[in-house]
């Protein structure tokens, strides 16, 4: 078979093969025996095959549609021992007797200064709006300011029809290389064959057909396959689009439930702060309603000056109150807010897993042993530590030791919380198993209770936490249940999602609230899992458990759930983890104070604060 080669002109020729080389020796050898029977039929037919060759051209063109490229002239015998003499380019074009882009007898021929020759109506198609016309054979640039008209016009003479003659004449066969017989030009590459040797290559022009032919099929296969593609690939834009705007909706929704829960929770702190004022200012109506007569000038002075106080405070905390302004921040759906009553501010959420953990403080005094719970006072911003292994508890503000509370009868103070309503703090005491009540003016110890009813008693109480209705949810060592007890100390129900407590919960140490109420931690300390349960439903909602032995949880701020290890900090938002911190190994307990964690450890505790790295 033979191949195919592209010009740069955009032509194409035909590549010889050893099968085509093969016919034309075949076709050679077949020649040299007919050589002199030819010539002399050619004489004979000589006069009337020149006549007729225009005629003949025209016939073959329309019967054989293989053979419609090619153009039939005759040619005479061979000039024995003359030189052959080849036209130049020129020469032939203006002695040619059919224009060269319309293959069609001139009409109207037009002759460029290059001795070109075209018909008018087709120089027409060369002509640019710059009025330059580039040759369609040679392209030279012509210049045709004054219109093709003036072009020189051509005309063909006898002479010039006996030039084509004659320069037949002088060619050869481009394979055979024979001369002396009717020679057919091939419209495609320009050159000479004769009868014989033009079927070949007429076959090596058909081939070269199919060949484009495949390969054009073959680039529309491509073709439809490449849009094929596109399109599964757009539809795949378009349902990664979707997940994607899916997954954005569930994330606002998930944080205007969020925003909800913390308006609820300001708006109850709010409503329990009015309540306190309302009833300070009844309190002191009373005390400046009663007679005064009966008692001497000196208790009289020491009663005006204990009102005169109490007076003040409370005009400069209903100032406060009625200056507090909350804020939306649109762009993460959070709430800035500063309230006076319950000193709670909730600023722009940061990005915590860019950021890392820099201690910016250390709480310590000089009787604190093992400190395991610290917690933050909703109304004055105090931070209580309660330290077992002293029996005491430390008071902070901005930093600084206030007072330390102890009892005689306080062995281990294990946990604290806050009632906001009654302004009482309550701890946990494990080996007393009892809850004592703290004045959060005075600090002082002013009752306990668990041990009186022989029924419901505390059993080492290890964990308590006080809910929106300022109820008290008390965990016991060992028990898989949570007792809920009024703030006056009264039992009143078990809760659990069984008749055994929790399903799934053997050991539970630790017990804490988000700041909505709404849900609710609980570390078994055996399996190695925190549970979230549901305060409306007490139902789990989902767990985080890990290989390594977990030692305190607690909720951030913005809802996360922290959870400390040996040597590290896991922060959860939901089930997905956002940040694991290394931290020193020595911690015993983690709580969270506003935007910062408290690490407890044998002697201080560790006060840090998110900060973006750099």
């Amino acid at each position: 078979m033979g191949g195919v080669s592209v010009t740069k002109d955009g032509e194409v020729e035909e590549l010889t093969t050893p099968k085509v080389l093969l016919a034309e020796n075949k076709l050679t050898t077949q020649r040299s025996t007919q050589d002199s029977a030819r010539e002399e039929e050619e004489k004979e037919d000589k006069l009337p095959r020149l006549q007729d060759a225009h005629s003949r051209t025209h016939s073959l063109y329309k019967k054989k549609p293989t053979s419609s490229i090619v153009q039939r002239s005759s040619s005479s015998a061979s000039k024995t021992g003359q030189d052959k003499h080849r036209r130049n380019p020129s020469v032939k074009s203006r002695n040619a007797k059919f224009c060269e882009v319309c293959y069609k007898e001139f009409t109207n021929p037009k002759e460029l200064p290059c001795n070109h020759v075209f018909c008018f109506s087709c120089l027409l198609q060369y002509v640019n709006p710059k009025m330059l016309l580039d040759c369609p054979k040679c392209r030279q640039a012509v210049t045709v300011d004054s219109g093709l008209t003036n072009l020189a016009d051509y005309h063909t003479s006898k002479d010039q029809l006996e030039g084509i003659n004659n320069e037949h004449l002088d060619q050869n066969c481009q394979i055979c290389h024979t001369a002396g017989t009717t020679l057919v030009t091939c419209l495609h590459c320009a050159k000479m064959f004769c009868d014989m040797c033009l079927e070949p290559h007429m076959v090596v022009l058909t081939k070269q057909r199919s060949t484009m032919k495949h390969h054009l099929q073959e680039a529309a296969d491509t073709l439809a396959l490449a849009v094929t593609e596109f399109r599964d690939g757009m539809s795949d834009i378009a349902v990664e689009a979707d997940e994607a705007v899916e997954s954005q909706i569930c994330e606002l929704q998930r944080k205007r439930e969020k925003l909800d829960e913390e308006l609820c929770d300001l708006l109850n702190m709010r409503n329990n702060e009015m309540d306190r004022l309302q009833k300070g200012i009844s309190s002191l109506t009373d005390k400046l309603s009663s007679g005064i007569e009966n008692i001497s000038r000196e208790e009289k002075m020491k009663l005006l000056k204990t009102v005169r106080v109490e007076y003040d405070k409370l005009n400069r905390d209903m100032d406060l109150f009625v200056q507090d302004k909350i804020v939306l921040e649109a762009e993460t759906l959070s709430i800035a807010c500063e309230l006076s009553g319950t000193k709670t501010k909730k600023g722009k959420a940061i990005n915590i897993s860019v950021c890392g953990l820099d201690e910016v403080s250390r709480l310590s005094w000089s009787g604190c042993v093992q400190p395991v719970a610290v917690k933050e006072c909703p109304w004055n911003g105090q931070v209580w530590i309660t330290a077992p292994g002293s029996g005491e508890i430390g008071v902070f503000k901005d930093g600084k030791l206030v007072n330390t509370v102890s009892h005689q009868g306080m062995l281990y103070p294990s946990s604290i919380a806050f009632n906001i309503q009654d302004r009482e703090i309550y701890v946990a005491d494990q080996r007393q198993q009892c809850i004592w009540v703290i004045n959060g003016d005075s600090y002082e110890v002013i009752r306990s209770f668990g041990k009186e009813s022989k029924k419901h008693r505390l059993n080492a109480p290890c964990s308590i936490a006080v809910d929106l209705k300022q109820r008290l949810l008390i965990l016991n060592t060992g028990d898989t249940k949570i007792q809920v007890w009024s703030a006056k100390g009264e039992y009143q129900r078990n809760l659990g999602n069984s008749e055994d407590g929790f399903h799934g919960i053997s050991h539970p140490s630790y017990l804490v609230l988000n700041k909505a109420g709404k849900r609710v931690a609980i570390l078994d300390s055996v399996d190695n899992r925190v549970y979230v349960v549901s305060t409306v439903s007490w139902r789990t909602l989902n767990q985080l458990g890990d290989k390594e032995r977990m030692l305190s949880v607690d909720w951030d701020t913005q809802d996360h759930t922290v959870i400390l290890f040996k040597d590290k900090i896991k922060v959860y938002d939901g089930m997905d983890l956002v940040k694991t911190e290394k931290i020193d190994v020595g911690a015993t307990s983690l709580y969270a104070l506003g935007g910062d964690l408290s690490i407890c450890y044998t002697h201080h505790v560790s006060v840090r604060s998110w900060r973006e790295k750099n």
